[in-house]
């Protein structure tokens, strides 16, 4: 008995041999392959350090370690890869489209492998891919999410990095308290990693928060801070960026031998991909450097060199946005397709272990919903593609309508302008005409006078005479010029012209303007001038169609509240100009109705208007808040109801 039961246990054990090496042949396989993954990850690692120094060898040996990972299931390897492969197309190859579509996927796989650090990387690497096609928005929320991530974790250097870079692009959109609480995190970790880039990152961060902010000598105290630091040799792109901001901030400082000397430098340096950018602003800067300096030869050969990179620039740009809207698309399909192939097997799988008879049917109605599913999202696509060309559409006459009511506000002014000048235009033609008919009779009592005294006498009065119509001859030429600057469809270059003297000029058209349509309306005017201020580089028509819009805005709440019944009511306009910490500051204030406090946040957004229907297009103080910002300069309002209303304007002295 004992000899029969020992013969089925060998029985059973050469039966089950076979399936026992199986097992264990198996489960070495598994460890050998779980085994790797640790040194896939050190290899990695290393490329992506020696990314710079051989690209094709390093490329084709992440070819190498995608596919093992593949042949491993080690999807997080496979992701990595993809991102060298990215970050390689951003630094070596220029490819944005390219480097977009790899650095996304690899994005989505870590994300759906729950790998938060690895996932922050790629943020990096988009918002870099966004930052240098100037999308500021979608980069500032890559960087946001980034510094978050390795903040949580602990990753100083690349927690200071995305905050570096987060503060670049709250400085290009103007937020500049967030940039500047960036740049404090940048501040506390620049001393972190074994090379000085921190120290780099945080001055040029900081010079261009204190460059967009217009504080020029700030922003080139920071930028030189990275000039000392920097080797230009070893990066001539960073260098062209650096030395392109200094140059700019120089030039609006007003120094212009130094803004031309560092622009010069970032041209003889050459073109780089990525220094691009610099190379195209100190072009358009030596252009108008020598321009101004009539180096006309070098103006017209620096102005080719800057149209040609910008088209260049913008044709990537666009390239760009229409590639990443694409592999965007294309990933999210391909992963809604495995997600509903992966749904499919499982229920499948599920049926064939509860019933292996419900199988048929279950497949019948997978494949019936499929069908369906199709069909819906055909027809979602078709609804889809509709609603867009009618958003086109209405885009499109949205802008027309825009273009017509700006045709009208100039039109409008036009109107109010009209009246004022005819007023203003006759008391020169006046004394053109009186100092004409003295002339004819000077001439006639000339030619009948022998009386050499007499006709010296004669003479002389005749050369006042012509004088006199000479001078008023050309204020009125001056007269109309101004009106065909308010009424002209281009923009006409800068020129050194006197605030005081300007506002002069336009406060006398709106008053005649006003008088015109009420001869009765008499108004205080109470002038604080300062003659210390300098000439302004501003376009003057832009500037006098402001003042003038102001003035005529004044003279309207005056002339309301003065109708309003108030008999004790003086109407009064106080004009002052003041110099101090570089710019100039002038101050329009009038004492009528005021703006009330719910709509006076309002007042410049484009087409809002508190006058009748018919009376105003609401682009006003719009338009003359953009003139403002175009000139680099600030409008303010101060007002309290039924009391008082003041513009403040300021403007860069240099």
């Amino acid at each position: 008995m004992v000899r029969e039961f020992i013969s089925f246990l060998k029985y059973l054990f050469l039966l089950y041999l076979p399936l026992l090496s199986s097992l264990t042949a198996r489960a070495d396989i598994v460890v050998d392959k779980l085994s790797r993954r640790p040194q896939i990850d050190s290899a990695y690692v290393s490329l992506e350090v020696n990314l710079n120094a051989n690209r094709d060898s390093i490329l084709a040996l992440t070819q190498k370690l995608i596919d093992e990972c593949n042949g491993i299931n080690y999807e997080a390897g496979v992701a990595k890869g993809f991102y060298i492969f990215g970050k390689s197309n951003i630094v070596g190859a220029f490819n944005y489209p390219k480097a977009f579509d790899y650095i996304y996927k690899a994005q989505r796989i870590f994300e759906k492998n729950n790998l938060l650090n690895e996932s922050a990387k790629c943020n990096i690497q988009l918002g870099l891919i966004y930052y240098l096609q100037r999308n500021f928005e979608e980069a500032k929320n890559c960087f946001s999410s980034s510094l978050k991530v390795f903040e949580s974790t602990g990753d100083t250097m690349r927690w200071r990095r995305a905050s570096y870079l987060f503060s670049l692009c709250c400085s290009e959109k103007g937020e500049f308290a967030n940039a500047k609480s960036a740049l404090d995190v940048a501040y506390r970790f620049m001393q972190y990693g074994p090379d000085s880039s921190g120290l780099q990152e945080f001055f040029y961060g900081k010079g261009v928060y204190f460059a967009r902010q217009n504080q020029n000598d700030s922003a080139i105290a920071s930028f030189l801070r990275v000039s000392d630091i920097f080797n230009p040799k070893q990066n001539p792109t960073g260098t062209q960026l650096f030395y392109g901001e200094i140059a700019q901030a120089y030039y609006n400082k007003g120094d212009s031998k130094r803004a031309h000397d560092y622009a010069e430098k970032v041209v003889s340096i050459g073109y780089f991909h990525t220094g691009a950018r610099g190379l195209v602003q100190s072009n358009y800067l030596l252009y108008k450097l020598d321009m101004a300096a009539g180096r006309y030869k070098d103006a017209a050969g620096h102005l080719s060199d800057y149209v040609t990179l910008k088209d260049s620039m913008l044709s990537e740009r666009k390239s760009f946005e229409l590639a990443s809207i694409k592999s965007k698309y294309e990933i999210e399909k391909a992963e809604q397709e495995n997600k509903l192939i992966m749904a499919r097997q499982a229920a499948i799988q599920d049926a064939q272990l509860q019933q292996q008879r419900f199988l048929k049917n279950l497949f019948i109605v997978g494949c019936f919903f499929f069908v369906i599913l199709i069909a819906f999202l055909i027809y979602t696509n078709n609804l889809k593609k509709h609603k867009n060309a009618e958003l086109a559409e209405s885009l499109e006459k949205l802008k027309n309508t825009q273009e017509q009511l700006i045709r009208h506000e100039k039109l409008a002014s036009m109107g109010k302008l009209s009246a004022g000048i005819a007023h203003e235009i006759r008391n020169p033609i006046n004394f053109i005409t009186n100092f004409s008919e003295l002339s004819e009779e000077l001439l006639t009592e000339l030619s009948e006078t022998s009386d050499e005294a007499e006709r010296k006498e004669l003479i002389g009065n005749l050369h006042d005479s012509m004088a006199k119509i000479k001078l008023h001859g050309r204020r009125a030429d001056g007269i109309v010029k101004n009106m065909l600057d308010h009424s002209r469809s281009y923009t006409p270059p800068k020129e050194l012209c006197n605030l005081n003297t300007l506002c002069e000029t336009n406060l006398s058209m709106a008053i005649n303007a006003i008088r015109v349509q009420n001869p009765s309306f008499i108004c205080k005017i109470e002038r604080m001038y300062d003659s210390r201020i300098p000439d302004l580089n501003i376009v003057s028509a832009d500037i006098g169609r402001v003042l003038l819009n102001i003035f005529n805005n004044a003279f309207h709440a005056l002339e309301a509240r003065e109708n309003g019944g108030d008999s004790d009511f003086v109407p009064k306009v106080l004009i002052s100009t003041t110099l101090s910490n570089g710019k100039i500051h002038l101050s329009i204030e009038d004492n009528g109705t005021g703006i009330p406090d719910k709509i006076k946040d309002q007042i410049f957004e484009p087409f809002f208007t508190t006058k009748p229907a018919g009376k105003g297009t609401g682009l006003g103080l719009s338009i003359s808040n953009e003139i403002i910002l175009a000139h680099h300069g600030e409008l303010k309002v101060e007002t309290k109801q039924n009391e008082f209303t003041r513009f403040m304007i300021s403007l860069p002295a240099a």
